[in-house]
């Protein structure tokens, strides 16, 4: 019986490593700068990502479909965006931001305040003072 634990022991801590090595190689970057037109459906959203390892989303679309491809595109642990850009306040821009900015760390904010009157727009901005994020 002390023999088949010291294996289960053994086989687990090897499948441990070879998963820790596998996600290193994994999660690699490249010395490329890559830009994704992300698929949200109606609406605009693209991520770019440096060599160096950041991430900037430039607009969300509409609804929460922006999640779904900013994991497939980001890998799920990655939960950092070093930059945020909205073009403008509109629905099929804003409303996957304010989703984006419920579930992901955002380093800084570009976009602008203006006097629009638009419920997930107010939300946005909200968010993005109760976060103390940079604007």
């Amino acid at each position: 019986m002390q023999y088949n634990k010291k294996l289960i022991y053994v086989l687990t801590s090897l499948l441990l490593l070879l998963g820790v090595l596998l996600f290193s190689i994994y999660s690699r970057k490249n010395n490329e700068l890559k830009v994704v037109f992300l698929d949200i459906g109606q609406g605009d959203a693209i991520l770019i990502q440096t060599p160096f390892g950041q991430d900037i989303l430039i607009d969300g679309g509409p609804g929460t479909k922006i999640i779904h491809e900013l994991d497939k595109h980001m890998g799920f642990w990655n939960r950092d965006i070093e930059l945020m850009i909205l073009t403008h306040p509109h629905a099929d821009h804003v409303d996957g931001l304010v989703e984006v900015l419920k579930r992901y760390e955002v380093e800084k904010v570009l976009g602008y305040e203006i006097n629009y009157n638009y419920s997930a727009f107010h939300e946005w901005l909200r968010l993005i003072k109760e976060k103390e994020i940079p604007f």
